[in-house]
């Protein structure tokens, strides 16, 4: 009773943000400090510079800061960042964060979100732009399609995370390159009779209703969803949380994964899942027909809720037996060694070029 009492307990929103920027600004500074003892060192590593628009808590950072931390391993990195950035958090120590922009790197990776002006500067002095795309073009959310195009237009090489965004931006073919996105994988060491899901639940396009409405007609004893503010539903069964940076503290508190997300280009909490060989019942959107092959990955219509829980109590029912052909499949197309293999061989390549 005591634990069900304190996990319904909500911080209000100011003091939330007050922690999570208290939080940037310690690995802000735990970085700074782990780079002014190296900072005597020459190296003979190119250099890549990343600089971004955007700082806020969604997919994309942490999968840019993924890119970055993974880039780290074969080149001087370095991420233009300030204290109180999202970046931070995710950003590990073999990459420099600063504030000063070094315009003597080989290479620059940037975001949709990245000044215009700051693009232009680096066009007008022949230095190789790369941009790391994580959303469709058509968007109901953040930067407008103009702006996206813009944006694009000045990079030497658009990296998509999945083909269905060349579908919206129509490319010319040596424009732009696929690249998936990677996660760090999750160790899941607790078996449930649990489904979640997992993101800013709070928007809109992510469908929390429908994941919800799915969830409470199937056999689940609960319902995790990772990250919302506020509890619409008034059932026992289902348990809200707030935003949370440990993956096996998310990922250990369900067997199946619930996503009926209305727009995604490639959605980190299905890999995330994945890598924990934890099953996935997906709404049938164009971004989520790359997964309808895979055993463990049921596709369903969020509107039909009969049929989608029906789906999901046999995922629930055979999540052990699914475990190991769902961790083959992620470790053989989106583990760390996969893309960091098709990062470091794209990257050869453009600053060879």
């Amino acid at each position: 009773m005591l634990s069900a009492i304190v996990s319904k307990v909500r911080l209000p929103w100011f003091l939330k943000v007050k922690i999570d920027e208290g939080k940037n600004v310690f690995f802000y500074s735990i970085n700074k400090l782990f780079f002014r003892r190296h900072s005597g060192t020459k190296s003979q590593k190119k250099t890549i510079t990343f600089k971004c628009g955007f700082h806020g808590q969604t997919g994309a950072v942490s999968s840019i800061a993924n890119i970055a931390n993974m880039l780290s391993e074969e080149y001087d990195v370095d991420f233009i960042s300030f204290p109180k950035s999202n970046f931070n958090k995710y950003l590990n120590r073999n990459v420099k964060i600063t504030q000063k922009v070094n315009f003597e790197s080989d290479l620059y990776v940037c975001d949709l979100s990245c000044e215009h002006d700051f693009l232009a500067r680096l066009k007008n002095a022949n230095k190789k732009i790369i941009m790391s795309c994580h959303g469709m073009l058509h968007s109901q959310f953040g930067l407008k399609a103009e702006h996206k195009l813009k944006s694009v237009s000045y990079a030497d090489v658009v990296q998509f995370v999945s083909e269905i965004q060349q579908q919206e931006y129509q490319l010319e073919e040596n424009k732009y390159v696929v690249i998936p996105n990677t996660v760090v994988p999750v160790y899941k060491s607790s078996v449930t009779q649990n489904v979640g899901t997992v993101g800013n639940l709070n928007l809109v396009n992510k469908n929390v209703n429908a994941a919800v409405d799915i969830a409470l007609a199937s056999k689940a004893n609960k319902i995790h969803l990772w990250s919302i503010e506020q509890d619409n539903w008034n059932s026992e069964r289902v348990v809200i949380h707030d935003w949370e940076v440990n993956r096996e503290k998310i990922y250990n508190t369900f067997d199946v994964l619930v996503f009926m997300s209305k727009e995604e280009a490639l959605s980190m909490v299905v890999l995330e899942a994945m890598s924990a060989g934890i099953p996935c019942l997906l709404s049938n959107i164009p971004a989520f027909q790359q997964f309808s092959q895979i055993p463990g990955v049921f596709l369903v219509d969020p509107e039909d809720i009969d049929a989608a829980s029906i789906k999901l109590n046999e995922l629930l029912l055979n999540k052990e037996n699914l475990k190991s052909e769902i961790l083959a499949y992620w470790q053989a197309n989106y583990s760390h060694e996969t893309v960091a293999n098709q990062w470091f061989e794209f990257i050869t390549k453009q600053i060879n070029a």
